[in-house]
């Protein structure tokens, strides 16, 4: 009889267990189906999905998030941020806490916002999009050096993360930190799948390179001893190229200027104080200026200044860019 009720009681532990399965199967099924909705920009219909599945499965988390970013991203935050910080709590989901982060954000609430992405961070430091929020947030609040840092460690997680290039280029560049600025919208511009849209970063470049000069003068305009040391040399760089190496057209004397650039930031890279700078541009940039590629990189990253002129050089030379493209996939690049 006692061994009876021993496999009556294993048999409904069982089937209690198959059954709650099924019951997050079922929630699952409902809140992919919502996701479906939500990327359809059916929030009435994709909310009404996740309500079902936390009808069936009331601790869901993933019904409480997905539910959450569906009312914040059809304008209802404020039903929002119950759900999302339920999920946060959990520390369950990185997401949850970039979504409420963005949610204070967007309310110039800067310091939830910074809440919420440390938070974050705290119990998930490998997670990129965290990183790059918080420095966005920074940059908003004029936290210029904050800002940078966060770049840093979201470009550690991801190089291909082509907005933490951005950030960082602009949080260096309003410190008047050029040099670091000038090669992030470079290495933005060489991994831009469409080069047609770098015109923002083409235009940093050009102001960057003639920042300091007036005519024939160096004016040097840094508020700090870095700023100015940086701007200085890429003045001097600039300055000091031999006009018979100038050539007629912009593309080329970009090029000139660029490599020439590339060439002091490297020699002189001991004066930065950044490990991350000086191993992951400095020694990069420093080592594309040696070889015969600078025309292939030229062409590539201007295509918005002279699209016809561009276009037509680079389809002239497919040896040069498959040969860039192997000195790209052979040369290590370490960020400290």
């Amino acid at each position: 009889m006692r061994a009876k009720k021993i496999i009556i009681t294993v048999l409904l532990l069982c089937a209690t267990s198959v059954f709650a399965q099924d019951k997050k199967a079922d929630a699952d099924a409902l809140v992919r189906q919502g996701t479906v909705l939500h990327d359809a920009q059916k929030y009435d219909e994709a909310i009404a999905k996740y309500n079902e599945a936390l009808k069936i499965d009331p601790d869901n988390l993933n019904a409480f998030y997905e539910k959450g970013f569906t009312l914040y991203a059809s304008g209802k935050a404020d039903d929002a941020i119950p759900l999302l910080e339920k999920v946060a709590n959990s520390n369950t989901s990185p997401h949850a806490f970039a979504v409420l982060g963005n949610i204070y954000d967007d309310r110039n609430d800067f310091g939830r916002a910074i809440s919420c992405y440390t938070k974050g961070i705290a119990a998930f430091p490998k997670d990129g999009n965290l990183w790059y929020n918080l420095g966005v947030s920074y940059m908003r609040q004029n936290k210029n050096q904050q800002a940078e840092d966060a770049a840093i460690e979201s470009i550690k997680i991801n190089r291909k993360h082509l907005n933490s290039y951005r950030l960082y280029a602009l949080a260096t560049y309003n410190q008047g930190k050029h040099e670091c600025s000038l090669l992030a919208w470079c290495n933005y511009l060489m991994l831009l799948p469409q080069p047609k849209q770098s015109a923002e970063a083409c235009s940093y470049i050009k102001n960057i390179l003639h920042y300091s000069i007036n005519g024939g003068n160096i004016v040097i305009k840094g508020t700090d001893e870095q700023s100015r040391v940086q701007q200085m040399d890429i003045a001097a760089a600039v300055s000091s190229i031999d006009p018979l190496l100038t050539s007629p057209k912009p593309v080329d004397s970009l090029g000139t200027q660029l490599a020439s650039v590339f060439r002091i930031v490297n020699v002189k890279k001991e004066k930065f104080n950044s490990p991350f700078f000086t191993k992951y541009f400095c020694d990069f940039f420093g080592a594309m200026e040696k070889t015969k590629y600078m025309d292939v990189f030229t062409h590539y990253i201007t295509v918005s200044m002279a699209p016809a002129e561009n276009l037509a050089w680079l389809k002239a030379h497919p040896d040069e860019i498959k040969g860039f493209n192997e000195w790209l996939a052979s040369t290590k690049r370490e960020t400290e």
